[in-house]
């Protein structure tokens, strides 16, 4: 094995430690451990810290201007990592445009503006129908 890729192999040591490599870059690990008991001496050591860091580490929840910088970061990276899967979710007034845009519902606030119209035409009978009650009760009382 060359110079150059003994040292991608070792910079990859931890990674296989933790169990993140792909399974080429195992086989590869796998094939330099064989031949470098040093490394594989590294190897068991990054092991054994790992499996005792769920024990040793006090959790902490971060402060809300860390997490909100953490999340304004990771949403950048992944605008400029993948622009084309990044689709900005449509905002509340373009939902509802879209919504209300549809025949069906349009069809259907139309009916009903119609029926608004048409109960206002009956309301307005029965009020003019009822004046000359209200009139009558207006009048004054002849002793």
């Amino acid at each position: 094995m060359n110079e150059d890729r003994s040292e991608l192999v070792e910079a990859l040591l931890a990674a296989y430690a933790l169990d993140e490599v792909t399974d080429a870059e195992r086989r590869e690990v796998e094939t330099y451990l064989m031949n470098n008991p040093d490394a594989q001496q590294q190897v068991d050591a990054l092991r054994e810290a790992v499996a005792v860091l769920p024990f040793d580490v006090t959790p902490m929840m971060p402060s809300d201007e860390v997490e909100a910088t953490l999340m304004a970061r990771v949403e950048a990276d992944a605008r400029r990592r993948f622009p084309e899967q990044y689709v900005k979710p449509p905002s509340l007034w373009e939902r509802l445009r879209q919504f209300f845009s549809t025949p069906a519902v349009g069809g259907l606030c139309l009916a009903c503006a119609a029926l608004a119209r048409a109960w206002s035409f009956v309301f307005l009978q029965q009020t003019n129908d009822l004046l000359p009650v209200l009139t009558f009760w207006k009048q004054p009382i002849s002793p």
